[in-house]
């Protein structure tokens, strides 16, 4: 993880797949430690662009964490919100929006709706509403994720506050130029 985080992915690659050989031995391949790795794994493939990999990796992740875990779990909503992103890359909304609904009820249970692990979600959701041209819905999200924001203090500047600002200044001109047609 640490190689993973320092941007050193050939070695990381190497140490996820070392680790995934020892846990499978000891612990059986359908193990939490193994479905952790799986996630780390997907993560990386996701970032890299190969993006059919990564949901093979997270189908096995979630389908491990699902079995020791149940549908309500944390590590459950983690690989969803991963599955999210994968299903935006491919330009599959429906199925993104449906990965991160699944994840948004399970963080607003286990957090709190005004939690920053919901905001997180909440500002995908806009993404993915944007995507599909429903300007409104996407700046109904942001605007429920700044609130959350402001509620843990953030502010303007902060690179989350930031990103949010910015895409409702893009759905706004795109929503103005929509009308104009």
């Amino acid at each position: 993880t640490a190689k993973d985080r320092l941007g050193e992915e050939a070695t990381a690659l190497k140490q996820y797949r070392r680790a995934m050989r020892l846990y499978k031995s000891l612990f059986g391949r359908d193990s939490l430690f193994v479905a952790k790795i799986l996630n780390r794994l997907a993560n990386m493939k996701g970032r890299d662009g190969s993006v059919d990999k990564a949901m093979v990796l997270f189908d096995e992740s979630l389908r491990i964490r699902m079995l020791h875990l149940g549908n309500n779990h944390e590590d459950v909503a983690e690989t969803l919100f991963g599955m999210g992103i994968v299903f935006e890359k491919r330009r599959d909304y429906g199925a993104a929006m449906k990965a991160y609904s699944d994840c948004l009820r399970i963080r607003s249970s286990k957090f709190g709706s005004d939690s920053m692990e919901v905001a997180q979600v909440v500002v995908n959701i806009g993404v993915v509403r944007g995507n599909k041209g429903d300007f409104s819905g996407a700046l109904k999200s942001w605007n429920k994720a700044l609130s959350i924001y402001r509620k843990h203090g953030l502010s303007d500047t902060d690179a989350l506050v930031a990103t949010v600002l910015n895409h409702q200044r893009l759905a706004n001109q795109l929503k103005k130029r929509s009308r104009h047609k």
